[in-house]
């Protein structure tokens, strides 16, 4: 890959361990996949695996996968983190990007952000934002996180 120098990809993801008290941590990853035109999505997916390993349980895996909840590459990362795919519709992307007949409108956006989660740890409420400035909505997430 041109710019990435020998053996090296693009960054795929921020790790945090964040101190619950008491002793007990939650490992969080923040993924930013390429886009799927770059065909790094595969290599990305499998840096996520080696992440996780360090991280340890629960886990979060939360970001842009510029892919869909049902595609290959968001099972892979589920896969390989040991981790499975929060369900529902939500449109993460808006979509308003420009085509021949004009900015598509905010429903025909796409569900292209993901969170996946390690077994335990339970769902509240999921909401979508308005993140000013963004062409992407946020997500914001209650859960119950098992202490151990």
């Amino acid at each position: 890959m041109p710019g990435w120098g020998a053996g090296r990809w693009p960054p795929t993801a921020a790790p945090a361990i964040a101190d619950l008290g008491n002793g007990a941590t939650l490992g969080l990853i923040g993924a930013h996949f390429s886009r799927p035109f770059e065909r790094l999505h595969q290599v990305q997916a499998e840096a996520l695996g080696r992440i996780a390993k360090k991280l340890g349980r629960p886990l979060i895996v939360a970001g842009d996968f510029n892919a869909a909840p049902w595609s290959r590459l968001v099972a892979r990362a589920a896969e390989v983190t040991g981790t499975d795919v929060l369900g529902g519709h939500r449109v993460t992307w808006k979509g308003r990007y420009q085509t021949p007949l004009g900015p598509l409108p905010e429903p025909w956006g796409h569900q292209i952000d993901q969170i996946l989660l390690s077994s335990g740890i339970g769902v509240v409420s999921v909401e979508t934002l308005d993140l000013p400035g963004s062409d992407h909505r946020g997500l914001l997430l209650r859960l119950c996180i098992p202490v151990p």
